[in-house]
């Protein structure tokens, strides 16, 4: 008799106390922790902040897109290289440690079901129906502005389909699945021809809503 009274308290009990936890997350969290610490150039002087921002930008840029009216400021910028060595103050590695940062999966989030707010780009849509997108942090990315870091853009996946018109994407939405950390590259169309975006996360999209702060 007592096993039959617990058997039936256990199949009384709220089904979702079962199930897995949605948890909700910021885009930051797509950050492995490791490289959300500051920027290592935030504690640098003024003028070595400047030096250093220069000298990743001259080796980042080809010789064409740099304006040759500032020669002399440059070279002075070039010659600050070696005391900027002196001081243990490393450009390469600020380089690689920048370009981790935007790169770097957080693989503690892999398989989790959460739910994260931004902004829908649709990636194939039919009539008003969409089941494939990209979410992006901010308003216009992709767009209007240069795409995020690949760790700030999830690509969005459902079975169901989504309804979306073209305002919808001025608008924040929250999407909620689960999420998988996986590098690849997707094709953007806009009015102005097509844009190959670099991504890092998946979500088996579960829902979209309107995005509401918790």
């Amino acid at each position: 008799m007592k096993t039959f009274l617990y058997i039936l308290f256990l199949c009384c009990l709220p089904v979702c106390s079962f199930a897995e936890m949605i948890q909700d997350i910021e885009w930051s969290d797509l950050i492995p922790r490791q490289y959300q610490d500051a920027d290592p150039v935030a504690s640098l002087t003024e003028e070595e902040r400047q030096q250093v921002e220069w000298n990743i930008y001259l080796r980042q840029n080809p010789e064409s897109k740099i304006d040759k009216r500032n020669q002399a400021f440059l070279d002075e910028m070039t010659a600050a290289l070696p005391q900027l060595e002196k001081k243990g103050i490393d450009v390469d590695k600020i380089i690689a440690g920048r370009q981790m940062q935007k790169t770097a999966l957080n693989e503690e989030l892999n398989g989790k079901r959460v739910r994260l707010g931004g902004y829908l780009l649709p990636l194939e849509q039919t009539g008003k129906e969409i089941r494939e997108f990209l979410l992006v942090p901010y308003v216009g990315a992709c767009i209007h502005v240069p795409p995020p870091p690949p760790n700030q853009i999830v690509h969005g996946i459902s079975e169901k389909p989504i309804t979306y018109a073209m305002d919808d994407m001025f608008k924040p939405v929250a999407a909620t699945g689960r999420l998988r950390a996986k590098s690849g590259r997707k094709s953007l169309f806009l009015r102005d021809g097509a844009s190959d975006v670099e991504i890092g996360y998946v979500m088996e999209v579960e829902a979209v809503e309107k995005y509401t702060k918790p």
